[in-house]
């Protein structure tokens, strides 16, 4: 499964809290019992819970992976990153340190952009963020299937794999959404971006 957390402050003046990463990965740390990693900057923080599945036991593979100033967390499974890979090699010349999908993600990136979308198949919740660019990315697949929560709120952007992550680390922001609840218990899922919890979004 793994699953990946997040922390961005917009405010250069305003700081982290250290803990926050740290209890967020906690919580989700059923979805990836292989590696559990957090990476903290001053004005963002990103955690990764690795379920090893492709390149298992290299620790080069494990998340938050970081080369170039480019940051990436990643859960799910590209289908074509071996073709994608080869080609980054024969026709870019890009050396890899690891046979994960994940540094294919990255080179992707680096070569085509935020386009490097359109190259992958697959289902998968990513983050990109480039310092040198100082951009964000949030992507998740065409169909939703791996999950992907966000709570946007003046300068601040969280997210996670999990809902409760973002609750239960701040609890008694959120109350029910209502309206969310009447879509799930009529048609058995939540319409549009909508989630359970008021103010967090999918």
């Amino acid at each position: 499964m793994c699953s990946i957390n997040g922390i961005f402050r917009f405010n250069p003046t305003s700081s982290l809290d250290l803990n926050l990463i740290h209890k967020m990965n906690f919580l989700t740390s059923h979805r990836g019992p292989d590696s559990s990693n957090t990476i903290i900057k001053k004005n963002f923080s990103l955690g990764a819970n690795r379920l090893a599945i492709v390149d298992a036991g290299n620790s080069k593979a494990n998340q938050p992976f970081i080369k170039n100033n480019i940051y990436i967390v990643f859960n799910g499974e590209i289908y074509n990153y071996k073709s994608l890979k080869r080609d980054l090699i024969q026709k870019k010349s890009i050396s890899f340190v690891s046979n994960s999908d994940t540094e294919v993600i990255l080179e992707l990136y680096n070569v085509y952009g935020i386009d490097f979308i359109k190259y992958i198949e697959g289902m998968f919740s990513i983050c990109i963020y480039d310092e040198n660019k100082k951009k964000a990315f949030l992507i998740r697949d065409r169909l939703g299937e791996k999950p992907l929560f966000y709570y946007h709120h003046r300068d601040q952007l969280i997210f996670s794999s999990e809902l409760k992550s973002i609750v239960l680390s701040f609890q008694n922001l959120f109350s029910f959404n209502f309206s969310a609840l009447e879509h799930y218990f009529s048609l058995n899922y939540i319409l549009t971006n909508k989630c359970i919890f008021e103010k967090i979004h999918k």
